[in-house]
C-alpha cells in the first residue's frame, strides 16, 4: 500500500476549497451559530441571539453588535418616583433602566398627587375636597360622610326619615333623626311638657310621664266650671238627675239633660227636664229644650238619662222617670222622648210610655239606657220600681227590650224581683258596659235595703247581657251579687259603670253606700268592683274604696265614670258627697285600696250651704268639644233661679298633657 502523508491530504483539501472560492468569485465566511450572520460581522458567532440588529436585552451583552451593552434594551423596566411613599408613583417622573433604581421608585404611575401619602388609586375617599382615590371625582361616597335630616320645625332635631348622606348638607338639616314630630317645635327629646296640647312633648317620655308633669285640674267650686244650667222655679230641685250620656242632635258633641222633679211651672210638682245642647258655655237660663208634665204631682225628671238611639233615626233619645205619676197610688211611669227633644215638649209628645202596674211601685224612680243587651241590634232600657210591693215593698226592675213605642206594659218586660221585705230593688239601675267581654251590654240593679244574706246592709246585682235574659227573683237570675256588710249600709243606693279603671279590658262597676260609717257617722263610701268576676262579692272584694271624711257627708250618693281624662288609658271615677254645700271628687284610674275623699285627685265643691252639689253625676263624654271627657254635676239646692230651684254645672278638666 502506498502511504500518503496527512499533510499532503490537508493541503489538497484546502487547495480544492480555495480553488472553488476563487472560481465562484464570492467570499464565504463561517456562521458557526447559524444565526444568519457570519463570523466577519457577528460579534459573537457562538450565540445565535447575538448578531447585528438583534433586540438589545438587559443581560450585560452587546446583543446587537453595536459595541454598546444593554442600551435601549427591549426588556428595560420603567420606574416612577414615589415621593409620598404610598406605593404609587408620579407619571411625570418616569425612569427606564435595566436596573431597579431602588427605594423611592415604583412601577405604578397612577398617583394623582405624589405629595400626599393618603391620595392614591383605591384610597378611601374622605370629606376633604380632594380626589383621594384618583378617580376624577371629589368627596364621592366618602367614608366620613354624614347623614343629615330635615329639621322642618327648627328645634334642632331632625325627622326620622328622608335623610341625606354626604359631606355637605343644605340649610335646615341637622345631624340627628330624633324628632318624633318634626312639625311641632315644642316636641323633641328632652322638651319640657306643654300642658293641655294632647302631645307627649318629650319624645323619650311616656303618657304617664306627661300626665305626671301636667296633672289634671278642676275649678275649686262647681260654679267655676264652663257651664251652669240654672233651673227656673222655686223648689224645683233642678239637678236631682243629670245625664250627658249621648248626642241628641247629631253634631258629635254630647248633650245635657237636667231633671227638676218638683218644678211646678205646669202643675204642682209636675216636674220638668231641661235639654242643653253640647258646646254651650256660660250660664244657661234658656235651654234648647224643655220637657214638662202638665199634670201636677208627677215628679217628671226625678230620674233621667240620654239613651242610645231607640228608633234608628240617628239621634239619641231621652228617658225620664216620673215615679209619682198616678199620684194617688204612685204606680209611677217612664217616658221616652225622641231626640233632638228640642223646643217645648210635654208628656203628650212622648214616643213611648211605660206605666207602673202596682200601686206604690214608684216606677221611674231610676232609669237607664243599656245599649244592646240581647244582641238583636236594638237598644234596650232598664227602669227601676224600688217600692214595688210583692208581699212587702221588695222592689223591682224591668228590662224593656227595644224597639218600643206607644204604651208599654211592664207585664211584657223582663222583670227582676227583690228578695225579702223592703229590699228596694231598683232604687238604682245602671248600664255598666261589657263586663265579661262577650260583646253584649250588662246591667246592674241596686237594692240598698237588701238583707238576703245578712242584715239589711244593701246589695247590687249584676245581670249579664245574653240572647235571652231571664227574669225572676234577682238573687236567682243575677250573675253576680255585690253584698254589703256592716261597714257598708245601703250599698246599691247608687250604681254606675266605672269604665275600665285597671286596664284589664273589662268594664268595671262603681256602687254607692252613702249612709255607711267609717271614721265618721254616715260619712259614706263608694266601692269599685272589677268586671269579669264571678260568684258573690262583698265590700272587702272591692278594688277601690273611697271613704267620706266628715259625718253625714253622704259620700256615694251619686257615682259614675269620668272617662279617661288624663289620657293614660285608664278611666277615672267620680263620687258625689252632697251634704251641705256638697262636693264631687275624682279618683284617677289605677288607684286601689282604701282612700279618703280628701286624698282624691280632684275636688270641686258647692258654692253655698245646702247647694247639695254632687247629688247627681254624669261623665265620660265630651260636651264642649275639647277632646277631653267632661263631668256634669247636679246641685239641686242651688238658689240661682229661686230658692232650691237647683242647677247643674259642667266641669271641664284642665291641665293634663
Amino acid at each position: 500500500m502506498r502511504v500518503i502523508p496527512l499533510s499532503l491530504l490537508v493541503l489538497t483539501a484546502c487547495g480544492d476549497k480555495a480553488d472553488d472560492d476563487a472560481g465562484s468569485g464570492v467570499g464565504v465566511e463561517v456562521d458557526v451559530d447559524e444565526d444568519g450572520y457570519t463570523l466577519d460581522i457577528d460579534c459573537d458567532d457562538t450565540d445565535a441571539a447575538v448578531h447585528p440588529g438583534a433586540d438589545e436585552l438587559c443581560n450585560g451583552i452587546d446583543d446587537d453588535c453595536d459595541s454598546e451593552i444593554d442600551e435601549d434594551a427591549v426588556d428595560m423596566g420603567t420606574w416612577y418616583l414615589d415621593v409620598d411613599g404610598d406605593g404609587f408613583g408620579d407619571l411625570e417622573s418616569e425612569l427606564t433602566s435595566c436596573e431597579d433604581p431602588g427605594e423611592g421608585h415604583v412601577t405604578d404611575a397612577t398617583d394623582c398627587d405624589d405629595t400626599e401619602e393618603g391620595v392614591f388609586p383605591g384610597a378611601e375617599e374622605l370629606c376633604n375636597d380632594v380626589d383621594d382615590d384618583c378617580d376624577g371625582e371629589i368627596d364621592e361616597d366618602a367614608i366620613d360622610a354624614t347623614t343629615a335630616y330635615a329639621d322642618v320645625d327648627g328645634d334642632g332635631y331632625g325627622a326620622t326619615d328622608g335623610g341625606l348622606t354626604g359631606c355637605d348638607h343644605p340649610s335646615g338639616y341637622v345631624d340627628n333623626a330624633d324628632d318624633c314630630d318634626d312639625d311641632d317645635d315644642d316636641t323633641w327629646p328632652g322638651a319640657e311638657e306643654v300642658c293641655e296640647d294632647g302631645v307627649v312633648n318629650d319624645c323619650d317620655g311616656t303618657e304617664a310621664d306627661a300626665s305626671a308633669a301636667c296633672p289634671a285640674t278642676w275649678p275649686g267650686t262647681v260654679d267655676g266650671g264652663q257651664l251652669g244650667v240654672v233651673a227656673d222655679g222655686e223648689g224645683g230641685l233642678g239637678g236631682s238627675a243629670v245625664s250627658s250620656a249621648g248626642d241628641l242632635d247629631g253634631d258629635g258633641l254630647a248633650d245635657m239633660l237636667v231633671g227638676a222633679p218638683f218644678d211646678s211651672s205646669q202643675g204642682e210638682d209636675g216636674g220638668r227636664a231641661y235639654v242643653v245642647l253640647g258646646g254651650a258655655t256660660g250660664t244657661v237660663s234658656s235651654p234648647d229644650g224643655s220637657i214638662t208634665h202638665t199634670e201636677g204631682l208627677r215628679e217628671l225628671g226625678m230620674a233621667g238619662a240620654i239613651v242610645a238611639d231607640m228608633d234608628g233615626d240617628g239621634f239619641d233619645d231621652v228617658l225620664l222617670g216620673a215615679p209619682a205619676r198616678s199620684h194617688e197610688d204612685d204606680a209611677g211611669a217612664a217616658y221616652l222622648f225622641l231626640g233632638p227633644a228640642s223646643g217645648g215638649l210635654d208628656q203628650d209628645d212622648r214616643h213611648a210610655l211605660v206605666s207602673g202596674e202596682v200601686a206604690g211601685d214608684e216606677l221611674g224612680g231610676a232609669v237607664a239606657g243599656l245599649g244592646d243587651v240581647d244582641g238583636d241590634g236594638h237598644n234596650d232600657l232598664l227602669v227601676g220600681a224600688p217600692e214595688r210591693d210583692d208581699d212587702g215593698p221588695t222592689g223591682g226592675a224591668y228590662l224593656l227590650l227595644g224597639p218600643i213605642s206607644g204604651s208599654v206594659s211592664v207585664g211584657s218586660a223582663v222583670a227582676f224581683h227583690g228578695i225579702g221585705s223592703d229590699s228596694a230593688l231598683g232604687a238604682a239601675v245602671a248600664a255598666v258596659g261589657d263586663t265579661d267581654g262577650d260583646g253584649l251590654m250588662d246591667m246592674v240593679v241596686g237594692a240598698p235595703r237588701d238583707a238576703v244574706t245578712d242584715e239589711p246592709y244593701g246589695a247590687a246585682y249584676l245581670v249579664l247581657g245574653a240572647a235571652t235574659v231571664s227574669g225572676g227573683d234577682v238573687d236567682s237570675v243575677a250573675d253576680v251579687r255585690f253584698g254589703g256588710t256592716s261597714l257598708s249600709a245601703d250599698l246599691g243606693s247608687s250604681a254606675a259603670g266605672a269604665g275600665d279603671v285597671d286596664g284589664d279590658g273589662h268594664a268595671d262597676i262603681i256602687l254607692g253606700s252613702p249612709s255607711s260609717s267609717g271614721d265618721s257617722e254616715g260619712s259614706g263610701r263608694a266601692y269599685v268592683f272589677l268586671g269579669g268576676v264571678s260568684g258573690n262579692q262583698d265590700d272587702a272584694d272591692a278594688l277601690l274604696i273611697v271613704e267620706g271624711d266628715a259625718a253625714q257627708q253622704g259620700t256615694g250618693t251619686a257615682v259614675g265614670s269620668a272617662g279617661d281624662v288624663d289620657g293614660d288609658g285608664l278611666d277615672e271615677v267620680i263620687v258625689g258627697a252632697p251634704s251641705v254645700a256638697g262636693a264631687v271628687y275624682m279618683v284617677m284610674g289605677g288607684v286601689s285600696g282604701t282612700m279618703s275623699v280628701g286624698d282624691a285627685s280632684l275636688m270641686s265643691s258647692g258654692v253655698a250651704t245646702d247647694d247639695g252639689a254632687g247629688a247627681a253625676l254624669s261623665g265620660g263624654t265630651d260636651v264642649n268639644g275639647d277632646g277631653v271627657p267632661d263631668v256634669l254635676v247636679g246641685a239641686p239646692g242651688a238658689d240661682g233661679g229661686g230658692s232650691d230651684a237647683g242647677a247643674a254645672y259642667l266641669l271641664s278638666v284642665g291641665g293634663g298633657f
